[in-house]
């Protein structure tokens, strides 16, 4: 027998190659092509108990309410200067927090015409009452 000359001998060789129909994937879906209305059903059946699962079987509690302890003070000022932002609003707010006994840390950005103040409490601290103690103390 003679070879073309394109084709080494090694590839004509006989082989035990796994036919697609011996493997399982294939199979199953052949199976379930061949059933159109079985598939519809089954279909239909799993996403009718996941819906009945999410709506009524799984017990649901809800979120647990997150007391994040800070308080974020933005505002805006009249002046095209970042040092004069800094010097009379944004530094005087930062004093003000840092004596209140429940801050942990104090931080505060100023811009061309803008300030912002992030004041971080103690842990364990109601972020709401220790902002409207700031607030008190702003205004005084």
């Amino acid at each position: 027998m003679a070879y073309p000359p394109h084709v080494p001998p090694t590839a004509t060789k006989p082989s035990t190659p796994i036919e697609p129909k011996d493997k399982l994937l294939p199979r199953l879906t052949s199976f379930f092509f061949g059933k159109p209305t079985l598939t519809a059903f089954l279909w239909l059946a799993v996403f009718g108990f996941g819906l009945l699962s999410y709506t009524t079987l799984l017990r649901r509690e809800g979120f647990p309410t997150v007391a994040i302890p800070v308080a974020i003070i933005n505002g805006t000022f009249a002046t095209p200067n970042p040092s004069d932002v800094d010097r009379q609003v944004a530094q005087p707010l930062s004093a003000i927090a840092r004596r209140l006994p429940d801050v942990k840390t104090v931080q505060t950005q100023s811009a061309g015409n803008f300030f912002s103040v992030a004041v971080q409490y103690k842990d364990g601290v109601d972020a709401h009452r220790a902002t409207a103690k700031l607030h008190e103390q702003v205004d005084a």
